[in-house]
């Protein structure tokens, strides 16, 4: 099964809505500047030469670039971010693993690979993160709510009797996909051995899994 990328989904939920074609133009504009240029260095100017409308437009179905943002934003939090969610649960149930190192490996390489595809819409998310609280929170709750019912239970039933695995024993992993990810994320231009730091990260948590 090939999830769906962000972007793919994002236009998905733009067609679907009642946005006008120009307002859509404008909100995939949008996108792409404050991915690669970031949220202050970008003007309505700016947009308005790449969604192909004229700066007026802009202003007359958005009254500033911070609404812009979150006629961007909404969609990603409400409908996208869920879509993509429970996509990557379908794929990851049906999938037959014969070793925690195995489940892990395909579950780190995978989520790994998604982010490099999606990279830009996920440097405008984090952007935001930082400034806004209620979004992160928004975004954590989602994913503990979607993925932690349906994945965790094929990780903890590997477990040594001696030595019961919980959410808290993978809270590690995340924090070094992290370290690999990030740099990759705010430097688009960066390159990322998937297969390679996937390796890394296993050949740290492993021991400690298995003891």
């Amino acid at each position: 099964m090939q999830v769906n990328s962000v972007e793919t989904l994002l236009a998905n939920s733009l067609a679907q809505s009642a946005l006008s074609k120009k307002q859509q133009d404008v909100l995939k504009a949008c996108l792409t500047l404050f991915a690669e240029q970031g949220y202050d260095r970008t003007t309505t100017a700016d947009i308005a030469q790449l969604a192909g409308v004229s700066e007026g437009t802009v202003y007359k179905h958005f009254n500033n670039k911070r609404e812009i943002l979150d006629a961007l934003l909404e969609p990603l939090k409400a409908s996208v971010l869920p879509a993509v969610a429970d996509e990557f649960v379908a794929e990851t149930v049906n999938q037959h693993f014969a070793s925690l190192g195995a489940a892990l490996r395909f579950l780190i390489s995978d989520r790994m690979r998604f982010v490099l595809d999606n990279r830009l819409i996920i440097r405008v998310f984090l952007q935001e993160v930082l400034v806004n609280a209620d979004l992160f929170a928004s975004a954590l709750a989602m994913a503990k709510q979607r993925f932690v019912p349906a994945v965790l239970p094929m990780l903890v039933k590997f477990s040594q009797p001696q030595h019961p695995l919980t959410l808290e024993s993978f809270r590690p992993i995340f924090g070094l996909m992290l370290t690999y990810l990030l740099p990759v994320i705010l430097k688009p231009e960066l390159q990322l051995d998937v297969d390679q730091a996937t390796d890394q990260i296993l050949a740290k948590v492993m021991p400690a899994l298995e003891a």
